[in-house]
């Protein structure tokens, strides 16, 4: 198809199709999916959970290409481009690709026939041109990040599915999904397809009760990589020699445990298998670069004269338990550069990143949204540049400078990440196959 549209038009057109307000259902994908008829690679697994929901995607997808199959992967969000969203065998979408997409989903929303209670938004569009391009390219295999809750996403509609995996449950996009941890575990779980598998890392009891049930009553094998040894099924979690020695301590200059990308890997391990991997592939899904603002690590220049690098850490931390864990994982006395878009947990977010902060520095996650109501007392420099130079600046009062935190929102993470590859440099992750890095 020729098309003159530019892609950023393309961009503005999709970033513009919203629900209006309407409830979230899984009707537009699946009308929208059977108008374009789209359908899912052979082999398909959906990935849904409050976090660790891209990590486990990634790894699923690398494992699968290193097994041979041409895989296709969709994330949401992105960070820095849209390209992040959609790939076949590690290789973004291409622009081209994305106008000529959008040059159709434009003629068709323009003619929609079916009533506008099933009118698609965003998320359906974009996952519908995902489905297409694995479509264009042959793809055998693909791995589905879901976008909020399960059974009312818009990745419900994608039929048939060979694996579902459930991160884990925690409290993240309450208004849509509830207050509670059993509202929001009763959405997460109406992923789960008929006697199709099912990999979880919940832990809560009453998480974990619900899954049980649901899996029981749509006959689906569950494999639950539970704490207690009555539930857990070992074997099919454990990680492979190398990846497990790369994740068993805390780096070495960093401090950093990352106990979260392990429980990421053994839930990726056990689909992986379950899949029809065999161990090398596993190793080599399991050992693929981070995404962006996972724990991702940049060294830059100190600004002062004759010190150290300041290690900069970037996590794109959005709710509470998501903070906590990363706090967790770092050594106390960070300097923190936080943000949070102000329809997000904000207030909850910072009070948990704050616990191993020496300083705090709040800048606007997205241009335009100004000083949050949380700030109380704290710096708030809107900023993004401005923000980071001066948590670099009070990194640097010490003689061995202290390590800088940016958390808070993957739409920070977005702002910032430019700035960090362009005065610094990413430092590879101990697991990681090799040193190249994409993005």
């Amino acid at each position: 198809m020729t098309t003159t549209l530019s892609y950023q038009a393309a961009l503005d057109w999709l970033f513009t199709r919203t629900r209006a307000g309407a409830p979230r259902t899984s009707a537009r994908a699946t009308q929208l999916l059977a108008s374009m008829r789209l359908a899912p690679p052979p082999l398909t697994a959906v990935v849904v959970g409050t976090n660790g929901k891209g990590s486990v995607t990634t790894m699923l997808a690398s494992g699968l290409s290193a097994s041979g199959m041409r895989t296709g992967r969709f994330l949401s969000p992105h960070v820095e481009a849209f390209e992040e969203r959609i790939s076949v065998d590690g290789k973004p979408v291409t622009r081209e690709a994305v106008v000529e997409f959008v040059a159709t989903a434009r003629a068709l929303d323009a003619v929609w026939p079916f009533g506008e209670e099933t009118r698609p938004a965003f998320f359906e569009w974009t996952l519908a041109l995902a489905l297409s391009e694995f479509a264009k390219a042959g793809t055998s295999a693909g791995v589905l990040e879901a976008g909020v809750g399960g059974g009312h996403d818009a990745t419900r509609a994608v039929d048939p599915v060979s694996l579902t995996v459930l991160t884990n449950v925690d409290l993240d996009h309450l208004d849509a999904l509830g207050p509670t941890l059993e509202t929001i575990a009763q959405d997460k779980v109406g992923a789960f397809r008929q006697g199709v598998p099912v990999v979880c890392g919940a832990e809560q009891p009453e998480v974990v009760a619900l899954v049980k049930e649901a899996a029981r009553a749509l006959g689906a094998p569950l494999y639950l990589d539970a704490p207690s040894a009555a539930d857990a099924q070992s074997s099919i979690f454990t990680l492979p020699p190398a990846i497990a020695a790369a994740l068993a301590h805390p780096g070495p200059t960093s401090g950093i445990h990352q106990a979260n990308r392990r429980a990421n890997a053994r839930l990726a391990a056990a689909g992986l298998r379950l899949l029809g991997a065999d161990e090398a592939a596993v190793a080599a899904g399991l050992g693929a670069p981070s995404l962006p603002a996972r724990l991702e690590r940049f060294s830059l220049p100190c600004p002062s004269a004759g010190k150290p690098d300041v290690l900069v850490v970037l996590d794109g931390a959005h709710d509470p338990a998501a903070a906590r864990r990363l706090v967790a994982e770092l050594p106390a006395g960070y300097v923190l550069v936080f943000g949070s878009l102000a329809r997000k947990q904000g207030a909850q977010v910072l009070q948990a990143l704050v616990e191993g902060a020496h300083e705090v520095i709040v800048t606007e996650a997205a241009h335009g949204e100004g000083a949050p109501p949380h700030l109380g007392a704290r710096t708030f420099v809107a900023d993004t540049e401005a923000a980071l130079d001066l948590a670099l600046t009070t990194a640097a009062s010490t003689e061995e400078p202290r390590t800088v935190l940016i958390a808070g929102s993957l739409y920070l993470a977005g702002l910032v990440r430019p700035l960090l590859r362009a005065r610094g440099r990413r430092l590879p992750d101990a697991w990681e196959a090799d040193e190249q890095y994409v993005g």
